[in-house]
């Protein structure tokens, strides 16, 4: 899994708002 992908959480494609503040809480900032 590349590192979008695993940011990507639905798999659309789309980097929503939730993912990106997912992403963050989770320690895989930006």
């Amino acid at each position: 899994r590349s590192y979008f992908a695993s940011i990507d959480t639905n798999g659309d494609g789309v980097l929503s708002f939730e993912e990106f503040r997912a992403a963050g809480l989770s320690g895989q900032g930006f």
